[in-house]
């Protein structure tokens, strides 16, 4: 049984502010700095993460005896004209309208589409499950975005949830299991959730 845990990295200046940041290379508050410093999950036997700033930052301070391992396919969707904006500055976008309107599938304007982002994502996971089943890992952490961990958790995640149900704020995620095996093998194509990883109060 392969083990692991899937965290969304700390909270950045843009995520403070209800920002579409997806991009955009940001760090992490100093704040968060600070709370990761009181988190432990152990030792894994592989840390694998989105290329971007935030989560690296993140993934360092958690795990400063890791190497890590960089997927790019954990990035975080690229929201094009909506990037670094919020929904106050938005809500008289006639094409933000349309895009809530479509229930949020079509492509974001200059950007990814939610299904074209998800793909990816998902096929960064079976690749996942397939090197950590080679090199014979039982417990393994991703630190990544929410929409990375809601692309993947929708398609294999039970039990079942639709997409923005199994979306995370900042320094919160889940502890899953599956069996690589037989998820390989399209035996068992589960990715059973056990545990919610709750951000502490008042941070």
């Amino acid at each position: 049984m392969l083990k692991i845990l899937m965290l969304r990295h700390g909270m950045t200046e843009g995520n403070s502010k209800g920002q579409y940041i997806g991009v955009t290379d940001e760090s992490i508050l100093d704040s968060e700095k600070e709370l990761l410093s009181g988190m432990d999950f152990g030792k894994p036997d592989a840390v694998y993460c989105s290329p971007l700033t935030r989560c690296l930052e993140t993934a360092s301070i958690l795990f400063p005896e890791n190497r890590l391992f960089k997927v790019p396919e954990f990035r975080e969707c690229d929201f094009g004209r909506f990037e670094g904006k919020t929904y106050l500055d938005l809500q008289d976008d006639p094409v933000y309208k349309e895009w809530l309107e479509s229930g949020v599938i079509i492509r974001f304007p200059e950007g990814e589409s939610k299904s074209g982002f998800q793909e990816r994502c998902v096929e960064g996971f079976d690749a996942l499950v397939n090197t950590a089943m080679r090199l014979k890992q039982n417990y393994i952490v991703m630190i990544v975005h929410g929409g990375t961990i809601a692309s993947i958790l929708e398609k294999y995640g039970f039990p079942e949830r639709i997409y923005y149900d199994w979306f995370v704020k900042n320094l919160e995620g889940y502890k899953v299991r599956l069996s690589p095996d037989a998820f390989l093998k399209g035996e068992d194509k589960k990715v059973i959730v056990d545990t919610f990883i709750q951000r502490k109060k008042g941070a």
